[in-house]
């Protein structure tokens, strides 16, 4: 039971370094990099969401890309 613990912890830290280096890599490169780029980079941060459980991160996501056309997170 412990090590479960121990290795749903050490994937779910993982995802959550893997959302914030998309973020990263979107704030920093959204002019100059390609439309698909950017694109495949929020399906994946929203996939990851979905299977983190975290719908609502997802939902704030899509809803600043959507109002600011731009990411200010």
């Amino acid at each position: 039971m412990y090590i479960a613990f121990l290795i749903f912890f050490s994937i779910q830290h993982l995802a959550e370094c893997l959302l914030h280096s998309i973020l990263s890599e979107l704030k920093i490169q959204k002019i100059s990099m390609d439309h698909n780029y950017i694109h495949a980079l929020c399906r994946v941060y929203v996939g990851i969401c979905r299977q983190l459980g975290d719908l609502e991160r997802a939902r704030l996501f899509c809803y600043s890309l959507l109002k600011e056309g731009m990411l200010r997170l």
